[in-house]
């Protein structure tokens, strides 16, 4: 089944909400407690946790991980400020992560901030293109 998706290209609310809802009635209470911020389960949250932490640290200049997900008409023009831009948000959300938290868009945009990680690198990264969507 296709889900809608709005201007960001994001699903829409009203196609994700009923689906967590239906699914976490079904959840004991205490399963229902054990998800972070009311939908992220422990397994899922350790997997990104590990994902995050690898990917933070294998970018190189020639080779990044997860840089497939990216669009082609975007890596195209990518350069090692791109790519290290790209580190940056992979930082920032395992940053997030260690937290305990859910990697959301404005979670891991604060802490690119906070870290000082918006730097040129960041900028070129968006400016070629990059989003955190990614």
């Amino acid at each position: 089944m296709a889900v809608a998706l709005d201007r960001n290209n994001s699903p829409r609310d009203i196609d994700v909400v009923p689906k967590l809802d239906c699914i976490t009635s079904l959840m004991t209470s205490v399963k229902r407690e054990l998800l972070r911020e009311g939908w992220m389960s422990p397994r899922m949250h350790r997997v990104l946790l590990i994902e995050a932490e690898i990917d933070s640290d294998g970018c190189l200049d020639s080779a990044c991980n997860r840089i497939e997900y990216i669009p082609d008409s975007i890596t195209q023009r990518k350069s090692s400020d791109f790519v290290r831009g790209w580190t940056s948000v992979w930082r920032a959300a395992c940053t997030v992560l260690q937290a305990g938290l859910a990697p959301t868009v404005n979670r891991i945009r604060t802490q690119i901030k906070r870290s000082g990680s918006a730097d040129r690198n960041y900028q070129a990264f968006l400016k070629k293109g990059g989003r955190i969507e990614y």
